[in-house]
């Protein structure tokens, strides 16, 4: 497979073509890459500057076949945990599948941090996925989210993007307050596209072509 053949099938299999660059060069950023790098086929998955997938391959066909397969889980749905409607209060309920897979409440706290300028909304991890990845040290960076001592949804900012943490429920709900949707630009009654955005964290878009595509999917997206 060279990259011709790629985007024949990726276009025929329904993936859009804002999820991977093939050119080595422009924007990385929440997206699969592939670049040749001192004689090997590199995929990865960049996010706020960190390869969270970064793999090495002999040949490109199996460097693209690779990506591919990552690629097809999108139509699938895969990517897709469901939607969740932001209610009146603030309570926003995380899709179940995005609850088990990434144990979301397990530290009884999350980490929430703002969304891309493309999906809008903001991301979600817990500090036990968090702290021991590539991306640990913002957390080492700022030991007032390490620990827990800044205000409950206070934003705060770090190299581009801002975090905060708040309590999650057993059932995997947490509370916007007015101040903390004012600033992720989101109100009540809007629907968040839960997204399977890497290994650490899932996002809640707001806005964008996923949540566009969504409203035109013809099958059941499930909503919270």
């Amino acid at each position: 497979m060279d990259k011709k053949e790629f985007k024949k099938l990726a276009k025929k299999r329904g993936i859009p073509n804002f999820l991977y660059n093939l050119e080595g060069t422009g924007r990385d950023d929440e997206r699969f890459n592939i670049v040749f790098d001192n004689g090997k086929w590199n995929v990865y998955y960049s996010e706020r500057g960190c390869k969270t997938i970064d793999k090495f391959f002999d040949t490109e066909d199996e460097a693209l076949r690779y990506m591919l397969s990552e690629l097809s889980d999108y139509k699938r749905g895969k990517f897709i945990f469901g939607l969740s409607i932001i209610k009146e209060n603030g309570i926003v309920q995380f899709p179940k599948q995005a609850i088990e897979e990434y144990k979301i409440t397990v530290d009884k706290k999350v980490y929430l941090f703002t969304g891309s300028k493309i999906t809008g909304g903001f991301c979600v991890t817990r500090k036990g996925l968090f702290e021991p990845s590539k991306l640990g040290k913002i957390l080492t960076d700022t030991p007032e989210l390490l620990n827990y001592t800044s205000k409950s949804g206070e934003f705060i900012k770090y190299k581009g993007r801002s975090y905060c943490w708040v309590d999650i429920t057993d059932e995997g709900q947490i509370k916007l307050t007015e101040d903390m949707m004012k600033f992720l630009n989101i109100k009540p009654g809007m629907p968040l596209l839960s997204i399977r955005s890497s290994n650490i964290a899932f996002t809640m878009g707001a806005k964008g072509p996923l949540l566009e595509k969504s409203r035109n999917y013809k099958g059941k997206i499930p909503l919270f």
